[in-house]
């Protein structure tokens, strides 16, 4: 039997320069960002056709076409839970951040990131978010700003997917958001809809961007 010839210097473990090592700064720096992009496609989907229904649910209501899927379907049916309990406090909200022009909506991503800084993830605050999102394009629409609808619930639909879908999906997909409210279901009846409570957690997120907003312009 030949003797086994010489590891190929190739198959071996190229160790770092001592050098390179040592100096941070030359060492690669390589930054991994999970993104909704890991995530089924079919949830992708699904998420924004939700999101998008919602949208033009609460902007056209009566007017609106029916939803393209059962999520969608429940969802509308929470909204106008949301927005019959909370209308005054949502209007608030909405008047508080005084939009414009269709530029400024770029805002709801930052006060998407107030609202789930803290990783705390349930049904309550992601259907609120959508309440918030369409009424706030309602507003936009009665005071005529244009193509505002089609922004926010893209705003929208990225917040579920990217913030949010890593949670949704392991807690069972829209497929368990279904299960777990009937067509016919109320928040009250199924004791997850602490309105106060999220709806505070909304105000706090608003509250949270304007201050780093004041803050920003008068060190500025």
């Amino acid at each position: 039997m030949a003797p086994p010839s010489a590891a190929d210097p190739l198959d071996r473990p190229q160790a770092m320069p001592q050098e390179a090592c040592s100096d941070p700064q030359r060492q690669p720096q390589q930054q991994f960002v999970l993104t909704g992009d890991f995530l089924p496609s079919g949830f992708r989907v699904q998420s924004l056709q939700v999101a998008q229904d919602a949208i033009h649910y609460i902007c056209q209501h009566e007017s609106c076409a029916p939803p393209p899927n059962r999520t969608a379907l429940i969802m509308r049916n929470l909204l106008d839970d949301t927005l019959k309990h909370r209308l005054d406090m949502m209007r608030n909200l909405v008047m508080t951040l005084d939009i414009e022009e269709r530029n400024q909506l770029e805002l709801l991503h930052n006060i998407a990131t107030s609202m789930f800084d803290d990783q705390l993830v349930n049904w309550g605050r992601i259907v609120t978010f959508h309440a918030f999102c369409g009424y706030l394009a309602r507003y936009c629409e009665e005071r005529q700003i244009p193509d505002c609808g089609d922004l926010i619930a893209d705003i929208l639909s990225s917040t579920v997917i990217n913030r949010l879908g890593l949670w949704i999906v392991a807690n069972g997909g829209w497929n368990a958001f279904e299960q777990q409210f009937p067509p016919s279901c109320l928040w009250e009846t199924k004791g997850v809809w602490k309105g106060i409570a999220i709806i505070a957690l909304l105000i706090g997120a608003i509250l949270a961007f304007y201050s780093s907003m004041r803050f920003m312009n008068s060190s500025s």
